[in-house]
């Protein structure tokens, strides 16, 4: 029996039920363990082994990259590399696949930029200054708009929505009409003193109303909430639902009640109309929001059926998770996907919990199950059996969560909906209990004395124990007390760049540098924070010193440095000054490796940057944090300007951030600590997550509770237009809990305080003790005086230490999800530049090289081989004047300097008769395909390879490859002892790249023919005017190479997942050193 075959032996009824069911819309409800993973990676074996379609026909779609991740890894587990072939995806993604792969459809929308934080608040603010003087959305307070991210917000609202702006104007006309008849209502309602005994007077008032009102969308959000308002009032026999519901929904204007919908019309036309005219400018300037990408793809099914039939042939199964935590734009892509046949039922699983639906701040909302429901009328399937937790544990967690009647148990009453959870370990012997302290601080100690005493006395494993808090600063708080007890723990969390001690340090010393550059009179006061930084290695009393000494010689700090006998002070000097002069010329990515002393200074004694000190690979937490935090202020950099080519230029952009009070976050897993620690997390990053012991932090309602709530102001829309996220209800509150307490397996414990840090009383979590406060076993803490003080004292001491972690543990979650490039597999096995090392910050921390003319030219040239092909299928002419302008837009977008780019322009004007050459020759129609990214596996060594093609043809039956390169052809073919060293090099890694090609291809579903052959063309022309296009050619793979490329492949793969990195040392920086080190790697196979 194969794996599949025993997996779905193992499953329960209802799992083997859901795999079965392979036809038509299915959906299942997943609870909490209940084996949600295993069930979809079984199914997508099932629908394989059970149809006649291929793993790449069927489609995976799920919240977030690293859920998309596990799903990969555990259908190829199942399925074998096979399962590396079924489209797995985010929503996101899917929306930019769509886009990637059909371009006929999207030509504009390809070629735009994705708009960053400050530009988006930029152009925001000028549309409100643009508005008239006493127009309410334009008002101020401390010189800026009050409304600016409400404004914000609401454009965000709109596009998660999946509403187009005509439909929501549509609505808001409608609205108009109809706010007259509901003041009326309204004021008939509320005419006498509201009163219980009335209620059954203002109930009759409401359904005679309804009986012959429109079908108004407001009309029916109206009289629902009405209803809803006075069915709570007869329940609880008093009217404060009726009168809340007065005062959230009108005001009081002329003695009359008023809808708040008619007062702000004008408003909600207003801010309409600025979305509008904030569309209108992104599509001028060539930009587009992150959540355009859904919106793009559904409108495009929506508006072509060859679209929507070509992806329904594709993906004849489709497989959706988390499916609660989708919003509008999602379901109306996937709507749109599944209306290719709409007699037939479509082939659909959704898998969800409304239970567990947290993510209603990203405007996630678990209605959008009963529109399924409603929609598809799908089969239903409750999982039961809970494979997680003990009977304890289930019992505390369904009396919280039965504590709301917004589930689906209860509004499917119908359907007899039952979720009760069973648990199938009923041996567990568990505990669960409550422990309220003094103060935060008290709590945090003896919760790191509790986790101390379970690993040191009852062996339990440090991963097995997790630590959740609904809030990040409490947990922040609290790994220092773990640090301080030598706790290894694991803390992955989003960290503000702009905050980092180490990045202020880089920013202090980049100024100073920079205006020494730019010989500005000022600079000299920018340069006691760079000698107080402890880098430098100076004494701490050397600032003083210099500063004594420069006032009594009157002179400058540095000069004083260059002239005193103290050789520390002279070299830092030195070094400064040099870096100084490499500011004038240098880009800022190669001036940012001077700074953190990547790049070594000559000329200095030196050699380096002392901010070398903070890249030492051997100091893997630190190393890899400095490496990720200059990668994504790098890119944020060039999101706001893309031009950027010096230090001025990086440094005037980071401060654009920080004086707009816009955080860049490293979301980085990198940042991480030790993989097999203690799990610090928040309750939303618990979600999926299993523990033997949980301890729920701060179990308060001022952290988990209503009393947590922001008061959020947002412009005001109608009823019947509930884009906004809603404001956190007691609903949302249960359900965070209830996802905190079912991560837990065996115990669960509880840990509160009864005065906060400033001495205000704080209430026991609601829910919880009022619910189910019977099922917990309270423990006294023994807070006596002297332990407070204690505590007090231990949090004067208590440092950050950091928790030290291998490498390889920081990096396994990239290496879990990485996939092997030719550029990753040449830098791996370039000893010239490092090999491995090269490997683990260019391709696995992504670290960026200087922009060079070379690169940019490079690209701008691919970009306008894709135009003349997209150019070719719209029957569209290119003339020579199209290409130099669309090689020049390309070259604007690199961030060359104004030199450099003007030496870029004269080189790709040059070679535009080459470009008209190429197009001309080219016989488009054999082409199938350009610029596509391809992921796929190798069916025999499970290796997950991607590539980005430029041209793949058809011709005689057969696929050919046809790769474009910039630089100086070769003239003599692929080998020749008149080439230079590096030319060899360059010709050994450019042939490997075209079998590293062909094997992707041969390994992928998508393309069943043979690839039999493969060119490079070279689009620049050598020195000699006359010379002619160059072109290498392989006319017939040898299957030799192809061997060798392919277990070179599996071999660096092995190493990158073991971790164990072979040294380098041993071999010569020349071809013969590389072609050496291909062959050992190749050995270790063996």
């Amino acid at each position: 029996m194969d794996k599949k075959g025993l997996v779905i032996k193992n499953l329960n009824a209802k799992q083997k039920q859901a795999v079965e069911q392979i036809d038509g819309p299915l959906m299942v409800i997943a609870g909490p363990g209940t084996g949600k993973t295993q069930l979809l990676s079984t199914r997508a074996a099932h629908i394989v082994q059970q149809t006649d379609i291929s793993p790449y026909n069927i489609l995976c779609l799920t919240y977030t990259d690293a859920a998309a991740s596990e799903m990969r890894n555990r259908m190829q587990e199942i399925m074998g590399p096979t399962g590396g072939d079924i489209s797995v995806h985010t929503f996101h993604s899917f929306g930019k696949w769509i886009i990637d792969s059909y371009p006929d459809y999207f030509s504009q929308e390809k070629s735009l930029t994705n708009i960053d934080d400050i530009a988006k608040k930029q152009i925001i603010s000028s549309l409100l200054n643009d508005l008239p003087f006493r127009n309410k959305l334009r008002r101020k307070m401390d010189d800026d708009f009050t409304h600016r991210n409400n404004l914000e917000k609401l454009i965000e609202a709109i596009k998660k929505s999946g509403r187009t702006i005509d439909q929501i104007k549509a609505i808001s006309k409608a609205n108009k009409e109809i706010t007259p008849q509901l003041n009326e209502l309204i004021n008939d309602i509320y005419l006498d003193k509201l009163s219980i005994k009335n209620i059954d007077i203002i109930h009759a008032k409401i359904e005679k109303y309804a009986s012959n009102m429109s079908d108004n969308p407001l009309n029916i959000a109206i009289i629902t909430q009405l209803r809803q308002a006075v069915e709570e009032c007869i329940e609880i026999n008093k009217t404060p639902p009726l009168g809340e519901w007065r005062r959230k929904h009108t005001e009081k204007q002329n003695g009359e009640n008023i809808l708040k919908t008619q007062l702000n019309q004008h408003v909600t036309d207003d801010a309409l109309e600025l979305y509008e005219q904030y569309q209108q400018i992104l599509n001028k300037r060539g930009l587009y929001d992150y959540d355009d990408m859904i919106n793009w793809a559904a409108s495009a099914m929506s508006n072509n059926n060859d679209l929507v039939l070509d992806l329904a042939e594709q993906f004849q199964y489709i497989m959706v998770d988390e499916y609660q935590d989708t919003n509008g734009a999602q379901n109306t892509l996937l709507d749109n996907l599944l209306s290719a046949n709409p007699i037939d039922e479509p082939n659909i699983m959704v898998v969800g919990d409304d239970d567990q639906a947290i993510m209603h701040f990203q405007g996630a909302e678990y209605s959008g199950m009963l529109k399924f429901i409603k929609k598809y009328n799908p089969n239903l399937i409750v999982l039961e059996d809970n494979y997680r937790s003990s009977e304890k544990i289930l019992k505390i967690a369904r009396d919280v969560i039965t504590s709301t009647d917004e589930r689906l148990e209860v509004l499917l009453k119908e359907v007899q909906l039952s979720k009760q959870l069973t648990a199938n370990k009923k041996d567990i012997k568990s505990r669960i209990g409550h422990i309220q302290y003094e103060t935060p601080i008290v709590q945090y100690i003896k919760v790191a004395e509790h986790i101390s005493d379970l690993i040191n006395k009852q062996g339990i494993l440090p991963h097995e124990i997790a630590v959740i808090c609904a809030k990040h600063k409490q947990l922040v708080s609290f790994t220092k007390y773990l640090s301080d007890k030598n706790i290894k723990f694991t803390y992955s969390r989003m960290e503000n760049v702009l905050e980092n001690s180490i990045i202020q340090k880089l920013l202090n010393l980049a100024e100073y540098v920079c205006r020494l550059g730019e010989e500005k009179d000022n600079s000299e006061k920018f340069l006691p924070p760079v000698l107080a930084d402890e880098y430098l290695g100076l004494d701490p009393l050397d600032y003083y010193r210099i500063a004594s000494g420069a006032r009594s010689k009157k002179s400058s700090w540095l000069d004083f440095m260059l002239s005193s006998q103290n050789t520390k002070w002279q070299d830092t000097a030195e070094m400064l000054i040099a870096l100084g002069g490499l500011s004038k010329t240098t880009d800022f990515t190669t001036m940012l490796d001077y700074l953190i002393g990547r790049n070594e200074l000559s000329g200095t004694k030196l050699n380096y940057s002392p901010f070398k000190k903070y890249l030492d690979p051997t100091n893997a937490q630190e190393y890899v944090r400095l490496l990720t935090n200059l990668i994504k202020l790098r890119s944020k950099v060039l999101d706001y300007n893309p031009k950027a080519s010096k230090l001025r230029d990086f440094l005037d952009s980071a401060y654009e951030y920080r004086d707009n009070d816009i955080n860049i976050f490293n979301d980085s897993p990198l940042l991480a600590g030790s993989i097999d620690g203690v799990q610090i997390l928040s309750a939303h990053g618990s979600k999926g997550k299993e523990f033997k012991h949980v301890i729920i932090l701060s179990a308060v309602d001022e952290i988990w509770g209503k009393k947590s709530r922001a008061n959020n102001q947002k412009i005001y829309l109608p009823e019947d237009l509930p884009l906004y996220t809603k404001a956190s209800s007691e609903s949302d509150f249960i359900r965070l809990i209830y996802v905190a307490i079912t991560r837990a397996k065996e115990h669960l414990l509880l840990t509160s305080y009864k005065t906060n840090d400033n001495g205000k009383n704080m209430t026991n979590l609601a829910v919880i003790y009022q619910e189910v406060g019977n099922l917990l076993e309270p423990k006294e803490s023994n807070d006596k005086v002297e332990n407070i003080i204690d505590a007090a004292e231990a949090t004067w001491n208590v440092a950050d230490k950091p928790i030290k972690a291998s490498l390889q543990t920081i990096l396994k979650p990239y290496i879990d999800i990485y996939r092997l490039s030719a550029s990753a597999l040449q830098s791996f096995v370039d000893v010239r530049y490092g090999g491995p090392q090269a490997f683990i910050e260019k391709s696995l921390l992504k670290f960026p090289s200087a922009y060079t003319e070379n690169t940019a030219l490079g690209s701008a040239a691919h970009s306008a081989i894709e135009l003349a092909y997209r150019n070719y299928k719209t029957k569209t002419k290119l003339s020579k004047q199209d290409i130099i302008d669309h090689l020049d837009i390309e070259l604007d977008k690199s961030g060359l300097s104004i030199t450099e780019l003007k030496s870029a322009r004269r080189q790709a004007h040059k070679v535009v008769p080459n470009f008209i050459d190429i197009f001309t020759k080219t016989d488009f129609e054999k082409i199938i395909s350009t610029e596509e990214a391809i992921n796929t596996t190798i069916k025999d060594s499970g290796v997950n390879i991607t590539g980005k093609l430029d041209a793949i043809e058809e011709i005689d039956n057969a696929i050919h490859i046809v790769d474009y390169k910039t630089g100086e052809p070769p003239l003599y073919g692929w080998e020749s002892s008149s080439y230079t060293p590096s030319k060899q090099v360059g010709l050994h890694f450019n042939e490997m790249q075209l079998y590293f090609y062909k094997i992707l291809l041969d390994a992928s579903p998508i393309y069943t023919k043979q690839v039999t052959s493969a060119e490079l063309v070279f689009v620049e022309s050598a020195e000699d005017k006359n010379s002619k296009l160059v072109k290498l050619v392989i006319s017939e793979f040898d299957e030799n190479k192809v061997r060798h490329v392919k277990q070179l492949i599996e071999a660096v793969a092995k190493i990158i997942k073991s971790g164990n990195y072979p040294d380098i040392s041993i071999y010569p920086e020349s071809k013969k050193g590389i072609l050496d080190f291909e062959k050992a790697l190749i050995g270790t196979l063996n």
